[in-house]
């Protein structure tokens, strides 16, 4: 009930993942499963298609793992959320409080991406009509780096986006807009924190994947009839409980940091530990409550 420097939220995510495992490992468990299912479906009955072909037959596992990936974020919020008041909160209370507000986190989820892809389009328009027109590289070499500084700014300034549609049931917009101001003079820590979470959660997401590919390749190779097809398959289902592992421990830390940096940034301006206070101990909270 104090801000929080980068132990507490690393250490804190951590905590929330072993104390409330059942929850956590039900939403990011049952996330990956599917996603991947869906993936390596896609990818073995489309593997002599052409690049336009596949394209074309991803979508449905990209719509999946949109959808999946979608719900299991808002979910893991709500677990977060809980998990900071010290009070357990089950697989069924997680769905219950995530699913009213799936439509909007979806929605939030696509006008993120499309804020960051506007972005980046306008930053390489001029390179690219200068580069129509018969003139150099340098213009579009300049708007890529450019554009990739803007989505990574815009990405940090709205990376509280969903915890403040979740937790305060704000709107698709007003949630962007509230995300925004909480960051507004913090830009720099939060992109600290959360570039290093990324880094231990990727890290993370190789060790735990690796032996699982080298299982793969080695079944591959050892196959008794020689199958290349054969191999192939053993080797895309050893790389898909790997992935399925790796992902199942990256959701639940990269879902906790994010609502423990939004906590503390709500400590830090609004005083929000006191409504802390007084709802860990069943008082009733002042306005603006988490």
């Amino acid at each position: 009930m104090r801000p929080l420097d980068l132990g507490d939220i690393l250490g804190g995510a951590f905590r929330m993942m072993r104390s409330h495992w059942r929850a956590v490992l039900g939403i990011s468990l049952g996330t990956a499963v599917l996603v991947t299912g869906v993936t390596l479906a896609v990818r073995e009955t489309t593997s002599d298609a052409t690049a336009g072909t596949y394209g074309l037959s991803s979508l449905p596992a990209q719509l999946v793992s949109l959808l999946g990936s979608t719900l299991a974020v808002g979910m893991l919020t709500s677990v977060a959320s809980h998990a900071v008041l010290g009070r357990p909160l089950s697989l069924k209370g997680a769905w219950r409080e995530a699913r009213p507000r799936f439509w909007k986190l979806l929605g939030l989820t696509v006008l993120v991406a499309l804020v960051m892809a506007a972005a980046v389009l306008v930053c390489l328009v001029p390179g690219l009509l200068v580069n129509t027109a018969g003139g150099g590289d340098g213009l579009t070499i300049l708007g890529v780096i450019a554009g990739v500084v803007l989505a990574v700014w815009l990405y940090i300034r709205l990376s509280f986006s969903t915890a403040a549609l979740v937790l305060e049931r704000q709107g698709i917009v007003d949630a962007m807009r509230r995300s925004a101001k909480l960051v507004d003079g913090a830009w720099w820590r939060t992109f600290g924190i959360l570039l290093l979470t990324g880094v231990i959660a990727s890290v993370a997401q190789f060790v735990i994947a690796l032996p699982f590919d080298v299982l793969g390749l080695l079944v591959g190779f050892t196959d008794s009839e020689g199958s290349s097809s054969t191999g192939g398959l053993a080797f895309s289902l050893f790389a898909g409980v790997g992935m399925i592992a790796s992902t199942t421990f990256a959701f639940p830390l990269t879902a906790g940091v994010t609502v423990l940096l939004y906590v503390d940034q709500r400590i830090r301006r609004e005083s929000l530990d006191l409504d802390l206070t007084a709802a860990s101990t069943h008082r009733p909270a002042a306005p603006g409550r988490l």
